[in-house]
């Protein structure tokens, strides 16, 4: 059994044709600046440590960059908060800022059923609400709306009170396709949270696997 880090996680993703945030790693802010036309303002910025999976506790995330200034400033907060922690930095990871619903995508090997998949809000509403929707494998993209249509909160897909409705499309085909991932038989669990969805696109944010 292995433990991907981030940048694995992530490679591993785009090599099975996930779509994910535009994004680099970088080792310091000056090889930072030299990615901003690739990536482009508003932007993330995150501080990447093995002891911390947890960025948001730790402070070593900084969001919704606007311009150099906030982008320099954001390092400087985040090799601090690491210093205060005793943290060792293993990189930072650049990029896009994407607006929309925080929804939790994930699957795993259950010892009895074998794998399965679900789908539930992600972000700060993972705890509170405990809104999710499991399937065994294989899920096609029937199945992957019936889970979507599960969720308590899915009237904010599917346009409440006036808000653009969210690509559903594009969420049951990343469904569909970690489906597909959970078939092949090498990932023992991931979780894919957050992914974010909007009235364009379903884009993934951040990521944990864990191979056979």
């Amino acid at each position: 059994m292995k433990e991907l880090d981030l940048q694995e996680s992530l490679n591993l993703l785009a090599k099975e044709k996930f779509a994910l945030a535009r994004h680099c790693f970088v080792k310091n802010e000056k090889e930072c600046l030299k990615k901003i036309n690739e990536i482009k303002f508003p932007c993330v910025l995150k501080l990447i440590s093995k002891k911390a999976s947890h960025k948001t506790e730790f402070g070593l995330i900084k969001t919704n960059l606007k311009n150099e200034i906030e982008l320099k400033k954001a390092f400087a907060e985040l090799n601090a908060s690491a210093k205060k922690h005793k943290l060792k930095i293993e990189t930072f990871l650049f990029q896009e800022m994407i607006s929309g619903n925080e929804i939790i995508l994930g699957g795993k090997t259950d010892e009895v059923f074998g794998p399965i998949v679900l789908a539930g809000f992600g972000g700060i509403l993972t705890e509170i609400l405990n809104d999710k929707s499991i399937r065994l494998i294989p899920v096609d993209k029937k199945i992957a709306s019936e889970m979507l249509q599960e969720l308590k909160a899915f009237k904010l897909l599917n346009g409440y009170r006036n808000q653009p409705k969210a690509n559903l499309e594009s969420l049951t085909d990343l469904i569909v396709q970690l489906s597909k991932l959970m078939e092949k038989g090498k990932v023992k669990e991931i979780d894919l949270n957050p992914v974010i969805v909007n009235e364009k696109t379903a884009l993934i944010v951040d990521a944990r696997i864990t191979l056979h």
